[in-house]
């Protein structure tokens, strides 16, 4: 049952960017096994700090509590490069799949599903992080799961598929983003031809 759940984390010594555009240009390499979590989780969390923040500055948070079916977690750790400590839990209780961006110090969760999202249309909940705490922010423009996020805090962008604003139906792949300004979501585009 290990094999379902994050137990360790790993790190990559490769750039994902090239100058031809690809979103990876080079072979990963140099996986190392990192601490393990101190609460197991489903495959349904997010983490800041992937991406834009060392290997030992990475915070994840929310997902499915192994064992018990649609039970979610309100759970935060954070990685400091050797184990995981436990922090402040989401304001807005436990979430899943939802868009995480930003970095351990300065993170953003929004979005995802509770068990109370109904019918599977997500929620509009927004949250800062502090490396400590969660408060709460400006709401998403509209109930919103299976997104992913990227950049910071002050500069984030909510995009790539995730449930469609105009309909609600879950995984249906909308060309919705979203920009994040760090108080509001800013620049929403549902252009059919949006890519990086």
């Amino acid at each position: 049952m290990n094999g379902l759940f994050l137990k360790s984390t790993f790190t990559t010594t490769s750039s994902l960017g090239h100058a031809t555009g690809s979103l990876i240009s080079a072979a990963v390499g140099a996986w190392s096994t990192g601490g393990s979590l101190n609460t197991g989780r489903g495959g349904h969390n997010q983490c800041t700090g992937a991406g834009v923040a060392a290997a030992n500055a990475v915070s994840l948070f929310g997902g499915e509590v192994p064992g018990s079916p649609h039970a979610l977690s309100a759970n935060t750790e954070n990685y400091d490069g050797v184990s995981w400590t436990e922090q402040g839990d989401l304001t807005d209780g436990g979430r899943r799949d939802g868009a995480g961006f930003g970095t351990q110090n300065a993170g953003v969760y929004t979005g995802g599903f509770t068990n109370t999202s109904s019918p599977y249309g997500g929620c509009k909940c927004t949250e800062h992080f502090t490396g400590t705490n969660w408060s709460e922010a400006e709401a998403f423009p509209h109930n919103m799961g299976y997104s992913a996020g990227a950049g910071t805090q002050n500069a984030g962008l909510v995009a790539f598929g995730g449930t469609a604003p105009q309909n609600g139906v879950v995984n249906v792949g909308s060309p919705y983003s979203v920009e994040y300004n760090g108080s509001e979501w800013v620049n929403a585009s549902s252009a059919a031809d949006f890519g990086p």
